[in-house]
C-alpha cells in the first residue's frame, strides 16, 4: 500500500473503494491530516480549500482533548484571518458545500459548523476509502449546507 514516501510506477497511484461523486461549482473543504491529495482525483470543475480551525470548546468533553490535537492551522496564525477568509468564502459560495475528513462523524457538529454558516446531518456523510493512507479507512465526504436565517 503507498504511504508518504517515494513508491514504485503504477498505472494507477491512488484507487478508490467508492469515488466521491462532487458536482460540478461545488466548495470542497479538506479538512485535518492528509486528504488534499485527492483534490486532482476529484471533479475539476470545483473549487478545493484546506485546513478547518477546530474550536475544542465546541466539542463534547470526551472528544475535546482529540479535536485539539487535529487541529492544521495553529492559535499563532490566527492573525492572518484564514478563518474569516473561509467564512466568507462560504457566504460567497452559490453551489454545494462538501467537507471531506477522517474525523467525519465527529466533524458533523452543530456547533463547529455554525461558526462558518454551516449545518449539517451525519446521514448526508458517505465514507470512502482509498489505497493512500494509513488513515483511508476513516475517509468520508459530507455535504452540509448554509444555515437558514
Amino acid at each position: 500500500m503507498p504511504d508518504w514516501r517515494h513508491e514504485d510506477y503504477f498505472d494507477q497511484a491512488v484507487v478508490f473503494d467508492k469515488k466521491p461523486q462532487v458536482e460540478d461549482n461545488s466548495l470542497v473543504f479538506f479538512m485535518h491530516l492528509p486528504s488534499a491529495y485527492l483534490a486532482p482525483l476529484l471533479n475539476p470543475k470545483a473549487t478545493y480549500m484546506g485546513g478547518f480551525l477546530y474550536h475544542p470548546e465546541d466539542y463534547p468533553p470526551h472528544e475535546q482533548q482529540r479535536a485539539e490535537k487535529r487541529n492544521n492551522i495553529q492559535p499563532q496564525y490566527l492573525r492572518y484571518h484564514f478563518e474569516e477568509a473561509q467564512r466568507q468564502k462560504i457566504a460567497a459560495h452559490k453551489g454545494p458545500i462538501y467537507l471531506i475528513s477522517i474525523d467525519w462523524p465527529e466533524l458533523v457538529n452543530d456547533n463547529a459548523l455554525k461558526r462558518f454558516g454551516l449545518q449539517g446531518k451525519l446521514e448526508n456523510c458517505t465514507p470512502f476509502m482509498t489505497n493512500w493512507t494509513i488513515y483511508s479507512p476513516r475517509l468520508a465526504i459530507c455535504r452540509v449546507e448554509k444555515r437558514v436565517g
